[in-house]
């Protein structure tokens, strides 16, 4: 019965190795995806931001301001 107990630990144990190497390996793949690579969901982001804020192609066009009145 003591030498079952074990095992069953020890199989949880590499059960509990194995899922979180997986789950580190599918985070480093997420994080290339979405933010390291040059096509990454976040640069694409980036560049679609700055492209239609970007005031080299339109030097006429700046941010308006506003004054409140208190």
């Amino acid at each position: 019965m003591k030498n079952n107990a074990g095992q069953v630990a020890l199989e949880y144990l590499l059960l509990l190795t194995v899922m979180i190497t997986i789950a580190v390996s599918l985070l480093k793949k997420g994080k290339e995806f979405l933010v390291e690579n040059d096509s990454s969901f976040v640069k694409q982001l980036n560049y679609q931001l700055q492209d239609q804020f970007n005031t080299q192609h339109a030097p006429t066009l700046r941010y308006k301001k506003f004054k409140l009145s208190k």
